[in-house]
């Protein structure tokens, strides 16, 4: 029987405000979804900008300014980072033989913090405390951190469950774990791809304004908003799957680290299952925990993310190898992806713009326009010629059409006929009212604004 500390947390995970969050309830979730949000565009064109280098370095100064505002690396002289760093050492230098990137080894710290955990930033690892504590004398631990608790058992049951003392092979893994995040990059990943979640969305938008200037409109509307957040909302599924495939990868290449090295990978199975033993068993859940845990997860469950590392020491120990090839991320190649589609999008808006400004006209394009309007009997001009109710081609370019009815105020729309995008203009009149002066035909207008 596995026994339940609820006043302890433990997360080997990267949680901090500076990088991308995902969520920890759907309805946080929903609600950050559907709030209005606008990209910094000037940031995403300097972020774009930087070579991998200048885009390490740069990272690496966020992460120490924002280890040293949190607070969260108190203890710089603690008598463990010795030891620490000499065990870094050795999974760096197998990771610069088996993946092709070296890392500092001396940037390990120890947290105050008396929480389980660890965490990767890139380029640092933060140990806690607590982490040490607990595989160094886990009664003492949690003597110190839930005394109230041990009164609900004896404490020869307790020494029986958490039975081992300075469990280093244990602490090893984790180390190895957590430098596996630094050497798949997987801070990078995490960063560029947030990056380029934002790139679609602006890619959308752009996509969105014309189709509003094609049908006549001032502005994409509410439509396109509530698409926006609604798509907003369901990446999170991708993105939790996505950090549950981080933390596995993670597993894996600390699994190989070991093996490289000289240690026994299946350390990291004793790791795990002693890490979980602060979770208790199975707990009641209900639907909003399990939408919540499916929208927002950051890690495998415990029986997954066991049965995945079992499998990757079993290929190790039967071939030598992990059951699947892992890389850096390729932090230049998506760089350089990314790249192309903000000038691709910054293209696009410039076409738009251009065409609704006059300043660009395609030569030898043209596009159908269906016409819709209420009355369908009204007379309408388009750039002051006669035109049908209906479908009708047009040449690609800025348009002003002109609507009017006996006994309807008229109306005037300007829109801009676009090679890629149907033109929709619907519309519809109104009855005049009263006394008020009504202009039975289009060429009866005002010249008045154009502007939609």
């Amino acid at each position: 029987m596995r026994w339940a500390v609820k006043l302890t947390t433990f997360s080997i995970a990267l949680s901090w405000s500076a990088w991308p969050q995902g969520c920890s309830d759907w309805r946080e979730a929903l609600l950050a979804s559907f709030l209005p949000q606008k990209p910094d565009v000037a940031w995403l064109s300097r972020a774009l900008e930087q070579s991998p280098e200048q885009w390490r370095s740069w990272r690496a100064q966020q992460e120490i300014r924002v280890l040293g505002e949190s607070g969260l690396v108190r203890t710089l002289d603690h008598p463990a980072i010795p030891a620490l760093r000499a065990r870094l050492r050795w999974f760096y230098e197998a990771g610069a033989e088996l993946y092709g990137l070296r890392l500092d080894p001396e940037k390990v710290f120890v947290s105050a913090d008396r929480n389980v955990n660890a965490f990767a930033t890139g380029s640092h690892i933060v140990v806690h405390e607590g982490l040490l504590a607990y595989y160094g004398d886990p009664v003492g631990y949690l003597k110190s951190v839930s005394p109230i608790l041990l009164l609900a058992r004896r404490l020869d049951e307790v020494r029986a469950i958490f039975s081992w003392q300075r469990d280093g092979p244990s602490l090893d893994f984790i180390l190895a774990h957590e430098a596996a995040h630094n050497l798949m990059a997987h801070t990078d990943e995490r960063f560029v791809e947030a990056l380029g979640r934002q790139l679609e969305e602006l890619a959308s938008d752009a996509r969105a304004r014309r189709q509003a200037l094609a049908n006549g409109k001032g502005g994409p509307g509410f439509r396109h908003y509530l698409g926006t957040a609604l798509a907003r909302f369901l990446s999170h599924f991708p993105a939790a799957q996505y950090n549950v495939a981080q933390e596995e990868e993670a597993d894996a290449v600390a699994a190989a680290l070991l093996a490289r090295v000289g240690s026994d990978p299946r350390n990291g199975l004793a790791a795990l299952e002693r890490l979980y033993l602060l979770q208790g068993g199975p707990r009641r859940t209900s639907w909003s925990s399990t939408f919540s845990s499916l929208l927002c997860a950051t890690h495998p469950d415990p029986p997954r993310r066991l049965a995945a590392l079992e499998r990757s020491v079993t290929c190790l120990h039967l071939s030598g190898r992990l059951c699947e090839e892992h890389i850096t991320y390729p932090l230049e190649k998506r760089l350089g992806e990314l790249r192309q589609r903000w000038a691709a999008i910054n293209a696009y808006d410039e076409e738009t713009v251009g065409c609704w400004e006059g300043s660009r006209k395609p030569e030898g394009c043209t596009q159908a326009v269906d016409i819709r309007p209420d009355p369908r009997d009204a007379r309408i001009l388009i750039d002051g010629s006669a035109a049908p109710a209906g479908q009708l081609t047009l040449p690609c370019g800025r348009h002003l059409l002109t609507a009017a009815r006996e006994g309807y105020r008229g109306t005037r729309i300007v829109f801009c006929v676009f090679p890629d995008v149907d033109s929709t203009l619907k519309f519809k009149l109104k009855k005049c009212g009263g006394r008020e002066p009504c202009p039975s035909a289009p060429e009866d207008f005002e010249p008045g604004p154009v502007e939609p």
